[in-house]
């Protein structure tokens, strides 16, 4: 399965734009219908969303800088975590509006979401450089290839100027 950078950078930036019109919907128009409890968690899911969501974007745009085999895990890691913790927090507050406190145990959901927040950091750690090393290698190797043909060809280029 190849690495679809441009697509994970995209949807980084659209979870990153719904965060922020989710805060301004939450600062703005749930503000008066919950108490200050949910309000902290619905703060708490938007800015572990924005997080998460510049971290996909940023990993999607550097992509060539790190192993592309454990990003193909990193990345949907993160979606995935963002679902299950914002996701559920989001539902726990929207449900304590319009129900109560019924849904509350939503809650215990959320720490899976969490695992996966920790699990994809750890895993970009421990694992999201390994192939910079070889590749970097790679690329310095073609580089000084290529260096050294644009050199051969500059100075057969100079040598026949300074022989005219």
């Amino acid at each position: 399965m190849e690495l679809k950078s441009r697509n994970y950078a995209k949807m980084g930036f659209y979870i990153c734009a719904l965060s922020v019109a989710l805060g301004a919907m939450g600062k703005h128009l749930i503000e008066d219908h919950v108490t200050q409890y949910y309000l902290d968690i619905f703060e708490t899911a938007v800015m572990y969303q924005f997080i998460h969501g510049i971290a996909i974007a940023f990993l999607a745009l550097s992509h060539r800088r790190l192993n592309e085999k454990y990003l193909l895990y990193i990345l949907p890691l993160f979606i995935f975590s963002i679902l299950i913790f914002s996701g559920t927090l989001y539902l726990l507050v929207f449900f304590s509006i319009a129900i109560g406190d019924e849904y509350k145990w939503l809650g215990a959901l959320t720490p899976l979401g969490g695992t996966g927040f920790i699990l994809g950091w750890v895993l970009l750690g421990v694992k999201g450089f390994d192939s910079y090393d070889t590749n970097s290698a790679e690329v310095a190797g073609n580089s000084k290839s290529k260096h050294k043909r644009h050199k051969r060809v500059r100075s057969k280029s100079v040598s026949s100027e300074s022989a005219n």
